[in-house]
């Protein structure tokens, strides 16, 4: 009744205060794990503090926890209710999210950290920190409801470290929908200059998890299939055939998995979004126009070495280079439609590759192409 609810009001705002002031007298010590800038509290070095007070959460905290994450973070933001162009005055209309955002963004964090750092949670049964991780990134991700997944762009890729697998799982089975939540996600002609690109998260998502050889094939289908659904409609930068050119650069690779496994990522998009790979092909033949300011990185996963990328052997470079090449060359050698762009690449081919087109259009599977082929491959 009325009068519980107040009282309950009561005892909380008193225990807030109570843990306000200790919170305070904390943040005068000179050690003091936290600070307090603008208003706003955060924690210094948090693995730290998390590895070191891992001993005092039990079972129930975590059972807890998970249902403060779901309920926090499935919460759809109510500014989707309003025309494109009027959410950059959402609260205006009173359509603003209950939680702040550092809230969120926190809850993310301790996510992704109780998925990866659980070494010192002694008094929790066996993979309880990991299976609540798990468990409660697929709650949070099972609508396939597009204004879920624009709610959660910022924080998608915490998500991502909490639970790959889950996280994987939940973007191929909302692909699969018809039509797919990413769909209306993509930026479209622009209406205004406040517009926001709502598909970024999930890039910055992929990008992160694309650093382990594990998850680099799925990645990279995933991206496949989203180039094949981007209306290309904006001069946005983050877009899913960027991010795969990114990835798989040979002279500064995104990723720390094999190069036989790239192969492998390169064969499956090929198999399965040829029209994809064909582009990405060319986009990572050698030229003097190529530059990238780099993927997005796991910030609690630790899988990324120290030194990575400060020097790509030669051997490595030209092994990746030569591969492209071929795979192009060959693309074309069963496809005449593909040829004119092979003969704009020509300058981009490495020797090897350049001898290959040279046999092709020297052979009679070219010289006996109608007429008509033929002069659009002389021209």
């Amino acid at each position: 009744n009325e009068t519980d609810l107040n009282t309950i009001k009561q005892l909380v705002n008193k225990d807030i205060k109570t843990w306000f002031s200790n919170i305070r007298n904390i943040l005068q010590s000179e050690a003091s794990p936290l600070a307090l800038r603008n208003g706003k509290w955060r924690i210094k070095q948090r693995k730290e503090l998390w590895d070191s007070l891992a001993t005092r959460i039990f079972d129930s905290d975590l059972e807890n926890f998970k249902k403060l994450c779901i309920n926090v973070l499935a919460e759809l933001d109510p500014q989707f209710d309003l025309p494109i162009e009027d959410r950059f005055s959402a609260s205006l209309y009173g359509k603003t999210i209950k939680n702040s955002h550092e809230l969120r963004k926190g809850i993310s964090e301790s996510l992704a950290l109780l998925g990866n750092r659980t070494k010192n949670f002694t008094n929790c049964s066996l993979n309880k920190p990991e299976i609540t991780a798990h468990l409660s990134v697929r709650e949070i991700l099972k609508t396939s409801d597009w204004r879920l997944w624009g709610s959660l762009n910022d924080l998608l890729p915490l998500l991502a470290e909490a639970a790959p697998n889950e996280f994987l799982n939940s973007v191929e089975h909302a692909l699969k929908q018809s039509p797919s939540p990413f769909d209306e996600l993509f930026p479209r002609k622009s209406i205004s200059i406040t517009d926001r690109n709502y598909i970024t998260g999930l890039l910055w998502a992929l990008e992160t998890l694309a650093w382990e050889e594990e998850f680099l094939v799925r990645v990279c289908v995933i991206l496949g299939e989203l180039t094949t659904r981007d209306p290309g409609e904006t001069n946005w930068v983050n877009r899913p055939s960027n991010s795969l050119r990114t990835i798989l650069l040979p002279w500064f690779p995104q990723t720390t998995a094999s190069i036989e496994k790239r192969k492998v990522a390169i064969q499956a998009l090929q198999r399965e979004f040829p029209m994809v790979a064909w582009n990405l092909l060319l986009s990572l033949l050698p030229n003097q126009h190529q530059t990238t300011t780099g993927s997005h990185k796991p910030a609690w996963r630790i899988v990324i070495p120290e030194d990575w990328g400060r020097n790509i052997p030669g051997q490595e470079y030209w092994q990746q280079v030569l591969f492209y090449a071929e795979t192009v060359v060959s693309m074309a050698s069963s496809d005449t439609d593909k040829l004119p762009e092979i003969i704009k690449n020509l300058d981009n081919l490495p020797k090897p590759s350049f001898d290959k087109v040279l046999e092709l259009f020297s052979s009679e599977n070219i010289s006996g192409l109608p007429e008509n082929q033929r002069l659009l491959i002389w021209n």
